[in-house]
């Protein structure tokens, strides 16, 4: 930064990183092929080589430690941010700036897959490579006007306008049939399996904005802004959106009637109203892009998404009221917010069927991005700082939040439509106008057969009713769950899914302490969930007795199945029930495809409890004495160590309990789809002030 004069100050901060990662066990679904092998595969052999077990039929499992370290997956990246300003103030209050800014990206990735063969995989080797080029510009102007015209009156104006753009592009290459792995060379692979791709985009925003500050007696204060966007994102007709927002704030402590309150530190009361926009639709949302396809002549050209020329801005509009209040010199600090907020023209992807997206085996037309509806979300967020003890060389500081959200969907495209969230083709979460987002939906499990009393009543014609298949060990039989008939209609059918559980939280929390002795600082950090449910995909996937593949612990309490009579018939139902009624965690073991009940439906069977408390950080540091510092010409020196997610308590049965979403989709959240667990972090350091 450089003070060219009194009136004009130019500056340059520039920053450039290169990083080189190596992809080992986040990749390949490590989680779901460890469970997935059978337990008698140890990770090596004792001559060092990869276990794959006993040469099993239908093993078709591999060595989850030999899946991460047999590729070699690296990528890197060079970034160059850049940023130029001129701060000018030519005249008393009024303040310009101008300022031009971006950044350079290039990347290199390189995945190298050998040649293998297990007793039921055989893998030809493959190298493909991709480069990456991205670019982002920034241009911006405002100019500030500060004046007082009256005493206890001040004034703020702003205006300003600032453009954006960028693009990306990315070339790929491919070939396959390696005969050795040392030299990862496109020209070593076999070129008869050549391929290429390429990849590009384009985006740009125009913005213009303003805002004006008026502050009377230091106790009322007032803020308006108004913005204008415009996105390429959206199509001519709809391109800009217009986000106004207002706040107003009130120093209460500052009224004569409470200036010489003393337990008083602050008191101020905050009101605030605004709409914000969401453009985040993907480049040319609006229109349609073309994909490339093989004919008979050549190559053709296709649609590649349904167009939507009306699409327009999401919005948010936000209401708000908050407190701040501070006692005892600001020992005692509360923060309270509670807010609405009404987001309008969801911007997603429609639901096609599914004969459109991929018919016949090649990827048909993409649904088209639409504005579907309205999200409320509610809520109320409280804070507490403390400073529990600050005496001579000792202090404790504590903070504490604790935050209530509801949501619910307010509209659709028609008053009976709903969002389905599904995982490879099967629902899984439902949002319907009236409720929650992203609830579990599925069948309701009631109890298990044990007996043929268990059966459901028969009709007038001697049938039993709520079956869709024969009571019958091939059909419906004891050891089989009993789902809930919804609808009333005799018949369990796909009409008798129902809610079975919530991933949204009834509250979040967080609990934060600092303990400070001397040189010494010790901190740390509490987060938790409370109310939430999860959905245990990795429980349903391996809890199945009858399917292949390694099972979890709780199917060794299958239910066990026996006769009153030995000398009976295991065919009759009026001789058969389960041993184990009370403490079968699983359905019966049956001939794999013999029973038709579907035990493993998306149910309630997966449904468990998500709350949890988890020791997020913990830290500790030392700041070195200035009489060891001297000597070597230093200012300050601090030696520190912390751990990440050091432990956690939750009822929950997975790995982690914190899921997230499925792909950041807010409707699939709460599923721990074979997620990778939060690992144990540990940090050692060392800081240092010349």
């Amino acid at each position: 930064d450089t003070d060219v004069t009194k009136w004009l100050q130019v500056g340059v901060n520039m920053a450039y990183a290169n990083t080189k990662q190596v992809i080992t066990f986040d990749e390949n679904n490590v989680i779901s092929t460890a469970l997935a092998q059978y337990p008698d595969m140890a990770p090596r052999k004792p001559d060092g080589s990869y276990d794959f077990g006993l040469n099993i039929e239908h093993n078709y499992n591999s060595n989850p430690l030999f899946e991460a370290e047999m590729r070699d997956n690296k990528r890197g990246n060079q970034q160059l941010d850049y940023n130029v300003f001129a701060n000018i103030k030519p005249i008393k209050g009024l303040a310009i700036r101008i300022e031009y800014g971006g950044n350079r990206s290039w990347g290199n990735n390189m995945y190298f897959q050998p040649n293998y063969q297990t007793a039921h995989q055989s893998i030809e080797s493959r190298l493909s490579k991709t480069t990456s080029r991205n670019k982002y510009n920034s241009f911006k102007q405002y100019a500030t006007y500060d004046f007082d015209p009256f005493q206890g009156h001040h004034f703020q104006v702003m205006a300003g306008h600032e453009s954006q753009d960028g693009d990306w592009h990315n070339i790929s290459a491919e070939r396959r049939g390696y005969l050795f792995d040392t030299v990862k060379s496109l020209a070593v692979g076999d070129a008869t399996t050549a391929t290429n791709g390429e990849q590009g985009g384009w985006w740009a925003i125009e913005s213009y904005f303003g805002r004006f500050n008026y502050n009377l007696l230091d106790r009322y204060l007032l803020t308006a802004t108004i913005r204008a966007d415009g996105s390429s994102n959206f199509g001519p007709n709809n391109r800009w959106g217009y986000f106004p927002s207002a706040a107003l704030a009130w120093r209460i402590s500052q009224e004569n009637f409470l200036k010489d309150a003393e337990w008083l530190s602050n008191a101020k009361l905050r009101l605030g109203w605004g709409i914000v926009g969401n453009q985040q639709a993907g480049s040319y949302a609006y229109g349609v892009a073309m994909n490339s396809t093989a004919t008979a002549w050549g190559t053709g050209f296709l649609d590649g998404n349904y167009a939507n020329p009306d699409l327009r801005w999401e919005e948010t509009k936000a209401y708000n009221i908050g407190l701040d209040l501070s006692f005892l010199k600001n020992r005692i600090e509360l923060v309270i917010d509670a807010y609405i907020k009404k987001t309008d023209n969801l911007l997603m992807q429609a639901t096609l069927p599914s004969y459109i997206v991929n018919n016949s085996g090649w990827m048909g037309i993409s649904a088209p991005y639409v504005n579907t509806g309205a999200i409320q979300n509610k809520g109320i967020e409280f804070t507490l700082n403390t400073v529990n003890i600050s005496k001579n060389n000792f202090e404790w500081r504590t903070g504490a939040t604790i935050s209530f959200n509801k949501n619910k969907l307010t509209k659709l495209y028609t008053d009976d439509a709903s969002i389905p969230g599904n995982i490879n083709g099967a629902v899984y979460t439902m949002s319907e106008i009236g409720g929650p987002v992203g609830r579990f939906y599925g069948y309701n499990v009631i109890g298990m057969f044990t007996t043929e009393d268990d059966f459901y009543q028969k009709n007038q014609l001697g049938e039993y009713m709520l079956d869709l298949y024969p009571i019958a060990q091939r059909g419906i039989w004891v050891g089989d769950y009993m789902f809930e008939d919804v609808n009333g209609d005799d018949k369990i059918t796909e009409a008798d899914r129902k809610y079975i559980g919530d991933p949204n939280p009834d509250f979040t929390f967080g609990l934060n302490n600092v303990i400070r002795w001397r040189d010494l600082e010790l901190s740390f950090f509490f987060n938790g969930s409370v109310g939430n449910d999860v959905y245990n995909y990795v429980k349903m996937n391996h809890s199945d007795p009858t399917a292949w593949g390694n099972k979890l612990k709780m199917v060794n309490d299958y239910a066990q199945i026996a006769m009153y009579d030995e000398n009976g018939s295991l065919n009759d139902i009026s001789n058969v029930y389960v041993v184990n009624p009370k403490t079968a965690q699983t359905q019966r073991i049956s001939v794999s495809g013999e029973s038709q009940n579907d035990n493993n439906r998306v149910s309630s069977r997966f449904i468990e409890d998500g709350s949890y408390i988890r020791l997020k950080t913990l830290s500790l540091a030392y700041n070195l004495p200035k009489k060891w510092l001297k000597p070597l010409q230093l200012d300050w020196a601090q030696v520190y160590a912390n751990v990440q997610n050091l432990f956690t308590i939750t009822g929950y049965d997975g790995y982690d309990p914190e899921l997230g979403s499925i792909g950041q989709n807010v409707i699939l959240q709460g599923i721990d789809r074979y997620r990778y667990p939060s690992p144990r972090i540990y940090n050692v350091g060392l800081k240092v002030n010349f």
